[in-house]
């Protein structure tokens, strides 16, 4: 396949993207590097790109998509971003952005599950890892049983149904009250056949792929259960949770992350417990930080607590973003592409409570709208173990799940806004030196550090508070017996670091400083200093008295 620029037109299945990435890195080799991380449990690459001429010398920002299997639209958003970077390599001032920085993108982290999906599969929440040992399947398993490669929805008769036919209704059925006639009551469920079938039970089996690869990462873990989905038999127990955390533990100048999903309209912040680990400074940066991203989209930002929980009561564990940030003391957002409630003329103050106490009227609302673009006829089917049934409705991963195609390419824009609000975000290194002379042989050598940049060397104080990121280094080489010196400066601000308390009110300076010096007296005029500065990168000054950087 060769490489064309993706434009966010169509949703692509699992080996398109493949072959586009490839033939992305191979159009842009001098700048762009696949690297395959691991292989899923069905052999498909778990793979990353990254963009930069020094990726592992300069301040990283990464970029993930396809965490959960039907979120097409971040993954599709991720291609996007890939593009336009890609085309900015053309343009020198971008290039010099690419030399003193870089990104790292993993545009589909659960390949196995996507793919199935695009194979007509039903629901999958991330891969397609068996269930738990000792997890008894019976009950409706949804699957495909008319060969029409989608799973709609299957309705039949009863008066003990909780819906009603009616044809007034979006999708011909509606939920019952207690003035409706039994005789038009009537059963709804995915489309499927049931698991170890007694001729009697009408109850949904537990999912055949249940694993949530989001809960499945190291930071509040223990076993969990929810809407049918687990967190796996213990963290990082699944191939693509071990790949990811992997890589970006050996990216230790990532300074930023944002993880693509879908759906809400909405970038998630912290915290996200109330007694998150990081200190209310860190907190109050990420806050900042958030709403700055979403500068120039409708898009708003939601703390995961106390406003995005499903259940106040139960903790929510194993999350990437939430593991990023606390353990790697990383700026690390969820992106939830999409917002179907607005689309259907919806507004939805807090839409995580929606999917445990659903607004009936909100129901309707978005299946109004989606049944207006996909809806499939009840058609009559004999079923092998139900008898006669209808089989029909909409389609749920291009409507609800994810925008209809025609309104893909703006949620892309919107996403690669975002993503590229982050990535200016990134710490800023300088270095610059002067040298005074004190005697004929004799020099004082003062090399800066300054950051410019939003966050600051170490990103967050919690990665200080973890020993993650160490004060900036400066070495110096001199003289012909090339003694080494060095000096370490304290970790330098960014102008973000506590722009959520800066006020004209009461304007002040920082109680830490973005700009440091190291000084040196040396025999000799010439010399060189190589600098690391951490999360915000390294360098080397090759220092003359008579040609001062």
């Amino acid at each position: 396949m060769s490489f064309e620029q993706y434009t966010g037109s169509e949703y692509w299945d699992f080996p398109t993207l493949h072959r586009w990435c490839l033939a992305l890195c191979e159009e842009h080799k001098e700048w762009m590097q696949y690297e395959e991380l691991s292989l899923s449990r069905e052999g498909r690459p778990i793979f990353l790109i990254r963009i930069g001429k020094n990726v592992g010398s300069t301040p990283n920002f990464w970029l993930d998509a396809g965490t959960h299997a039907s979120e097409w639209t971040g993954v599709m958003s991720a291609v996007y971003s890939l593009s336009e970077w890609a085309k900015e390599l053309s343009d020198p001032k971008a290039c010099t952005w690419f030399e003193k920085n870089s990104i790292t993108v993993v545009p589909c982290v659960s390949p196995d599950g996507f793919q199935a999906l695009h194979e007509g599969e039903p629901f999958i929440r991330s891969s397609r890892r068996p269930p738990l040992e000792g997890t008894e399947r019976v009950g409706l398993d949804p699957q495909d049983i008319d060969g029409n490669r989608k799973v709609l929805l299957m309705r039949w008769k009863h008066p003990a149904g909780p819906y009603v036919m009616d044809e007034s209704a979006s999708l011909g059925v509606r939920k019952r009250t207690l003035q409706d006639d039994p005789a038009l009551a009537c059963f709804v469920s995915q489309e499927g056949l049931f698991v170890e079938w007694d001729g009697c039970e009408w109850k949904h089996a537990p999912l055949k792929n249940g694993i949530d690869l989001n809960r499945n990462f190291p930071v509040h873990w223990s076993p969990f259960s929810m809407f049918g989905m687990d967190a796996g038999a213990y963290s990082l127990s699944e191939p693509e949770s071990r790949a990811i955390t992997d890589a970006l533990y050996r990216f230790k100048n990532t300074a930023a992350v944002l993880s693509n999903h879908t759906y809400t309209g909405a970038l998630l912040s912290q915290p996200y417990h109330p007694d998150s680990p990081l200190p209310k400074g860190d907190i109050n940066l990420i806050q900042e930080l958030a709403e700055q991203a979403v500068n120039g989209t409708d898009y708003r930002v939601i703390k995961v607590y106390p406003d995005f929980v499903y259940d106040k009561s139960q903790r929510i564990i194993g999350v990437w973003a939430d593991f990023v940030s606390s353990n790697f003391g990383i700026p690390a957002y969820t992106l939830e592409l999409w917002d179907p409630f607005r689309w259907a003329g919806q507004t939805m103050d807090k839409p995580a409570e929606f999917f445990d106490h659903p607004d009936q009227d909100v129901i309707q609302a978005l299946l109004k709208k989606a049944a207006e673009e996909h809806f499939y006829p009840w058609t009559p089917y004999d079923h092998p173990q139900l008898g006669k049934v209808e089989i029909g409705g909409f389609n749920y991963f291009e409507t609800i799940r994810n925008p209809p195609r025609a309104l893909l390419a703006e949620e892309c824009r919107k996403g690669h806004r975002i993503a590229e609000n982050l990535r200016k975000s990134l710490p800023n290194v300088l270095a610059t030196y002067r040298m005074t002379s004190l005697d004929e042989n004799t020099y004082r050598l003062d090399v800066m550090l300054e950051n410019i940049g939003f966050l600051g060397t170490s990103a967050t104080n919690r990665a200080a508070n973890l020993g993650l990121a160490a004060r900036p280094k400066l070495t110096l080489t001199h003289g012909t017996s090339h003694s080494q010196r060095t000096q370490y400066l304290p970790i330098l601000a960014g102008w973000g670091s506590d722009l959520y308390k800066q006020n004209l009110v009461y304007p002040g300076l920082s109680a830490h400083s973005c700009r440091a010096k190291a000084s040196w007296i040396i025999q000799g005029d010439t010399a060189t200093v190589e600098w690391d500065a951490g999360r915000g990168g390294r360098g080397t000054l090759h220092i003359t008295a008579t040609n001062p950087d």
